[in-house]
């Protein structure tokens, strides 16, 4: 193939993709967020019980800010390695500290990571990506314990109105891969679907490979 050996997810919102006889290796969606108003137009259209998670999150005394030192980004990533255990999987089955090491080390302004706190502690996070026109939530984390003050609800709340605020058309909460209880917490803010879809032009010694490393990595958890 004249695209060599790669592996990509297309991008919804380039209106000049085709994917005209491209191998398409898995049809798939993003859920995405149109900030076509202001936000609290935006705010009314998501479902009662996130409106009220909101509001129940600002009662018990949750704080949002952003990360801004090494130490916010380790806190954060022990927030993930908490979702990990909770998931019943370990860190070699998802990201490493080296990754969000690396994005911090970087210093962009088109890295975010928002930071929900409970008495300056930090209970959850939602690492966002920023692109001219779209805000990606990318990778998010946090601490069971204090799931019954709403962390994430208000931590996406402020997320998502400053992007509204800031000019963004879209806020894009990604692919949610088989997991229908995630893909109906992103539908509930009023999202739609967008195509993004799987494209594979790797032929078949190197997928073969690929499949080999990934079960080495599970025998050698």
């Amino acid at each position: 193939h004249s695209l060599g050996n790669i592996r990509w997810r297309t991008n919804p919102y380039d209106p000049l993709i085709s994917l005209e006889g491209l191998p398409i290796e898995k049809q798939d969606d993003t859920l995405t967020l149109l900030l076509d108003a202001d936000f609290d137009t935006v705010f009314r259209r998501w479902s009662k019980g996130h409106r009220a998670a909101v509001k129940q999150a600002q009662r018990a005394g949750i704080h949002i800010r952003l990360a801004d030192s090494i130490d916010d980004w380790r806190a954060y990533y022990a927030a993930y390695e908490d979702s990990m255990a909770r998931w019943g999987e370990d860190t070699h089955s998802g990201y490493g500290w080296r990754l969000f090491e690396t994005l911090f080390m970087r210093q962009s302004d088109h890295i975010r990571l928002g930071l929900a706190l409970y008495e300056n502690r930090i209970v959850a996070g939602a690492l966002c990506f920023y692109a001219p026109q779209h805000v990606a939530y990318w990778h998010g984390a946090a601490l069971a314990d204090y799931f019954s003050m709403r962390p994430v609800n208000l931590l996406l709340y402020e997320v998502i109105k400053h992007a509204c605020e800031t000019g963004y058309r879209w806020f894009d909460f990604n692919p949610s891969g088989e997991l229908e209880g995630v893909k109906a917490f992103k539908k509930s803010f009023g999202t739609q679907s967008l195509p993004s879809v799987v494209v594979d032009t790797q032929n078949g010694w190197q997928k073969s490979l690929v499949t080999l490393t990934q079960a080495l990595k599970q025998v050698l958890k």
